[in-house]
């Protein structure tokens, strides 16, 4: 009110100077009055100016800063409310919808491919059975049991026995051998080489000796006359098995091994010589012979072990096909007897092309017996030219020495 009140004094102050009137009192005049309305004016006008200042403080203070701040706080206020509201609305309803949108699609593509996936196995699995089965009908087809294929197929097992056999009858005939040949004690030839001799001489007597082919030394032929000596009928004879559970086949194996390659022994070395440089030269150059007796003795002791039973394999039934004498079979066959019925007996058949003819499977399988009968004979020669390899090593190592630089100092050769 009291605002109010100032502010028509203000005013009516204002309209008493704008009407000017002459001066009425007696002491009154108009310079004395223009002073006094002047104070008025000076007076009226620092008022207003008071109150322009008051007014001001006022919408600054009680209006600006108020609305200002009501305004920074209703700001405040709406940016919680939306950053809330908006946060809430995120994190509890659009961004689980959002989630819950892409599992859906995601597991929709997955079973999808699955299901896609699903379909493609089926018909591959389809196809797959239906291949197997084709094969498993071409395969029993072709692996029909026929007489050829199981001749094939039942000697394999008995044909490596064979080969085992052999190859340990032949290091265990040589390693025999090498005892007399080397004077070893127990053996005849440990009491010299005449007593080897009279052994020697007569095993033949008792044996070997047939007058009626040379033989000297005997009035009536032996068991096996000449036989000792027959080393192609020994090898390469019609019958191709040697039966050495029979003694007298085992004497005449050994016995047609000694008298070909090493039938005769040198006399021990005497005790009270052996530590001399003679006797130690002459043992040096016998262990250096036997070397090479061994090599020879190795390779013909497996011509011979190949053609000694052993296997169990019965091969009389390919032979009487074939059309040859069954009695030169044996039901006991060596190695060397089984590959002989295996690669050629038993092409001698008169069935045999004609069940290769009317048979197109039996044509095949016979083609993967032959291509395995061709491996297993490539496999014997290149075992032969290792053996011809090493015998002509022996022979040559046998010249070289005697083509040996003489000794023209006297002393031995250190």
């Amino acid at each position: 009110m009291k605002k109010w009140r100032r502010i028509s004094v203000v005013l009516f102050m204002c309209a008493v100077m704008m009407m000017a009137n002459e001066a009425r009192a007696q002491c009154e005049n108009p310079i004395s009055a223009t002073s006094r309305y002047n104070q008025l004016v000076i007076q009226a006008t620092n008022d207003i100016n008071r109150y322009i200042r008051q007014e001001a403080n006022f919408i600054d203070k009680l209006i600006t800063d108020t609305a200002t701040r009501e305004f920074k706080a209703r700001m405040t206020e709406f940016d919680n409310n939306i950053r809330n509201g908006l946060s809430t609305w995120w994190r509890d309803f659009y961004l689980p919808a959002m989630k819950l949108m892409t599992a859906q699609l995601h597991t929709g593509s997955v079973d999808q491919s699955m299901q896609i996936g699903a379909l493609f196995d089926a018909q591959l699995i389809n196809e797959t059975n239906l291949e197997k089965k084709r094969l498993d009908a071409e395969a029993r087809a072709r692996y029909e049991p026929s007489e050829m294929s199981c001749q094939v197929d039942s000697k394999g097992p008995g044909e490596l026995k064979a080969e085992h056999t052999a190859t340990a009858l032949n290091t265990a005939i040589a390693q025999e051998d090498t005892k007399r040949r080397a004077g070893a004690v127990g053996t005849p030839a440990a009491r010299g080489s005449a007593a080897e001799q009279n052994r020697a001489f007569t095993e033949y007597k008792t044996l070997f000796c047939d007058p009626a082919r040379g033989g000297q030394g005997c009035v009536t032929p032996g068991p096996f006359a000449g036989r000792h000596v027959d080393i192609p009928g020994l090898l390469w004879n019609n019958r191709q098995t040697i039966d050495l559970a029979v003694p007298e086949n085992k004497i005449l194996v050994e016995t047609a091994l000694r008298t070909m390659i090493s039938p005769r022994v040198p006399d021990p070395i005497p005790p009270d010589v052996i530590n001399t440089p003679q006797g130690q030269e002459s043992m040096v150059e016998r262990r250096t012979y036997q070397a090479r007796v061994n090599a020879v003795y190795n390779v013909m002791g497996q011509m011979v072990a190949e053609r000694v039973g052993g296997s169990g394999v019965n091969t009389q039934d390919m032979r009487t096909a074939a059309g040859l004498n069954p009695s030169d079979a044996s039901t006991n066959a060596s190695l060397r007897e089984i590959r002989e019925a295996l690669a050629r007996d038993r092409f001698h058949n008169p069935d045999y092309i004609a069940s290769l003819v009317n048979n197109p499977a039996v044509l095949i399988r016979e083609q993967t017996s032959i291509g395995a009968l061709r491996l297993s004979q490539i496999n014997d020669l290149y075992k032969r030219m290792e053996e011809m390899m090493i015998m002509e090593a022996a022979m040559l190592g046998h010249d070289l020495d005697q083509q040996k630089p003489q000794n023209l100092g006297g002393a031995p050769v250190r």
